[in-house]
């Protein structure tokens, strides 16, 4: 995949030999002849993981997420490339209308079934989906991000294998290798508009206390801020908050 448009060729080729010792590790002829859907974020980054699965798996499908949507020419590299980018975004998985279910059939094709590949519980948005997608289509998820870790807990996989690793070692450190990047950047950015992040006259607000949200919270904290504001639409993430500084509500 020539992807130099999207990210730097020193990094994607770093990427691709990752993704590609991490799958030689556990290979097996039995693993590498599955057939996989992948639910994955528009980012430029995402392509290596994309190529690397391609090589080594019968990928049938990529749904890209509708919140990194302004990144296209993700999209339209993978197209190009001819990926099975299927035409289905979160609102389609939350309503998982009829011609949702025959393009996601389609896609899978008779003979076997397919592993998902999930970022962010896509496949759980609808409580039914994994009951009218039945095992002989979807034999089990894989879910990489806390939060689908949380909705495929609160909806019913039936008795198909379900793993997680959102809360691996190595995804909390990246998280938290993230969480300091947003910081940084956000203080060198509004220090260029002549703002300074962590002056006493400037209130900080963050929308979302999970990992990457408690982690700048933290990290607020610890440079002394104390005029912040956190909204969740999951009240108990807040538990450890002071009152005063919960946002009951965010702005649009």
């Amino acid at each position: 995949m020539n992807s130099a448009h999207a990210i730097n060729k020193k990094h994607y080729k770093k990427a691709l030999n990752f993704y590609t010792a991490l799958i030689e590790k556990i290979m097996t002829s039995h693993i590498t002849s599955k057939k996989i859907v992948l639910v994955c974020p528009r980012y430029g980054s995402t392509l290596a993981m994309i190529e690397v699965l391609s090589r080594y798996f019968d990928l049938r499908g990529i749904i890209l997420k509708n919140s990194t949507k302004k990144n296209d020419n993700t999209l339209q590299f993978l197209r190009s490339a001819n990926y099975p980018v299927l035409d289905i975004s979160k609102t389609d998985m939350v309503t998982l209308s009829p011609s949702t279910i025959e393009i996601l059939v389609q896609a899978i094709g008779p003979g076997s079934s397919c592993v998902v590949l999930d970022h962010g519980g896509y496949f759980s948005l609808n409580r039914q989906a994994l009951s009218i997608l039945k095992p002989n289509l979807i034999s089990g998820i894989a879910e990489y991000a806390i939060n689908g870790e949380s909705r495929y807990f609160n909806a019913s996989t039936g008795d198909r294998p379900f793993i997680s690793v959102g809360r691996s070692t190595i995804k909390k450190n990246s998280d938290l290798a993230s969480a300091n990047s947003i910081m940084l950047i956000a203080e060198l950015y509004l220090q260029n508009q002549g703002i300074m992040l962590f002056g006493s006259d400037v209130r900080v607000g963050v929308i979302g206390h999970g990992t990457l949200g408690g982690r700048i919270r933290s990290l607020l904290q610890e440079r002394g801020v104390k005029d912040f504001l956190v909204h969740d639409i999951e009240p108990n993430r807040l538990g450890d908050i002071p009152l005063k500084n919960i946002a009951h509500s965010a702005p649009h």
